[in-house]
């Protein structure tokens, strides 16, 4: 398994309509204080590894900056971060560093700056190519912003990952796929990587608040199958979920995530899961906006630990988000416990009948639209 670290920057110009990550429009950010409290927790958060992990060291594979608007930060800021990680962590010879950024013009003249301090893949947050809906989603760029920010990012970075949004009310199937063909026109296959998101209102957002609905169901299957289809025609089929590239071109990061890996998470609101003193550790930073330097940094987090059952769960939760599926050997032995304590077989054969999911010797996983119904079917597997 590998390891990772996620930077949580919190700060954004405005926060979007839809977004019920925990973000906020700051006017002046105390970027000083934020990245002190980073860089002390990542001290801290060595220390108790090398005490505790059962391992005493933790290479990184990956690093992703994430937010918020992670490219509101200035070079220095990232510099000092990745530095320390690397002291501190030590880096695999492959490493993967992922920064989240908007297509504005103000942060497309940062991509060269990020690029010199080490960020070699760029995850764009586009969402649409529709000026229209760019002003619905309460985006802070224009159109011309998002057709230039494709080019100049593959320009300047190995690899690139283009967040669109689908399934937003109103919006046709014939329109989705216009849109979809155009941004597949715009990036270079073999160094690019798609995360196509339908649209959910979740409470807490302004969307939830002024009673706006998403698209029915109907059309958002439509679209799902669709956005598959498009896809795969260009040899980007979706290796989980959302999320589509060419093999070998997948996002490392999110994939340490589904598959069970390990991940130092700093940063308010952030999570982590780590091995520590034999068992599998769920740290949970507080809800903060901004850290306050007077407070311990052993009382910005909520510690626990899984129980066998919980981690077979969680693991099941994340693998089958993706394309591979579950592999029922590897999680049996992970957790230590026999799968069918946690696996309610008769509704997994029933939903095999139904070609919702595929069952062989050592692997369950979703196929057809199985991975458009993943919640229910989760739901129907567990115990």
């Amino acid at each position: 398994m590998k390891n990772s670290l996620y930077i949580h920057v919190p700060f954004c110009l405005s926060k979007c309509p839809y977004c019920d990550f925990n973000s906020y429009a700051t006017p002046n950010p105390d970027y000083k204080a934020w990245l002190e409290n980073i860089l002390s927790s990542m001290n801290y958060w060595s220390a108790r590894i090398k005490n505790e992990s059962d391992s005493k060291n933790f290479p990184l594979s990956t690093i992703f900056f994430g937010g918020g608007t992670p490219s509101l930060l200035e070079k220095n800021h990232v510099s000092e971060i990745i530095n320390k990680a690397h002291k501190l962590f030590g880096f695999n010879q492959d490493i993967e560093i992922s920064l989240e950024a908007n297509p504005t013009s103000v942060e497309l003249n940062k991509f060269k700056d990020f690029a010199q301090v080490g960020i070699n893949r760029l995850s764009l947050g586009v969402q649409s190519l529709n000026a229209d809906d760019l002003k619905f989603l309460g985006r802070e760029h224009s159109l011309d912003d998002a057709l230039k920010s494709f080019a100049m990012a593959q320009s300047v970075f190995e690899r690139c990952s283009f967040d669109l949004i689908y399934a937003l009310p109103n919006q046709s199937l014939q329109e989705w796929e216009k849109e979809l063909k155009q941004a597949l026109s715009l990036i270079d296959l073999n160094k690019a990587h798609l995360s196509l998101y339908e649209l959910t209102i979740e409470q807490g957002t302004k969307f939830f608040q002024k009673g706006i609905c998403e698209a029915d169901e109907h059309m958002s299957l439509q679209m799902y199958e669709l956005t598959q289809a498009i896809c795969e025609s260009v040899n980007m089929p979706a290796y989980e979920v959302s999320n589509h590239a060419i093999k070998g071109f997948e996002s490392q990061h999110n994939l340490n995530y589904w598959q069970g890996g390990q991940w130092l998470g700093l940063g308010a609101g952030s999570h982590s899961r780590l091995n520590l003193n034999g068992k599998r550790a769920k740290i949970h930073m507080h809800y903060k906006q901004d850290y306050l330097q007077s407070q311990a940094l052993a009382d910005q987090f909520k510690l626990s630990y899984n129980t066998p059952f919980e981690d077979a769960q969680e693991r099941l939760l994340s693998s089958l988000r993706l394309s591979d599926g579950y592999n029922m050997q590897d999680i049996q032995d992970l957790a230590g416990i026999p799968m069918n304590d946690f696996i309610n077989w008769d509704q997994a054969n029933f939903l095999q009948e139904q070609k919702l999911i595929a069952i062989n010797d050592t692997h369950i996983k979703t196929i057809n639209n199985g991975k458009f119904l993943l919640n229910s079917i989760i739901a129907e597997l567990l115990k």
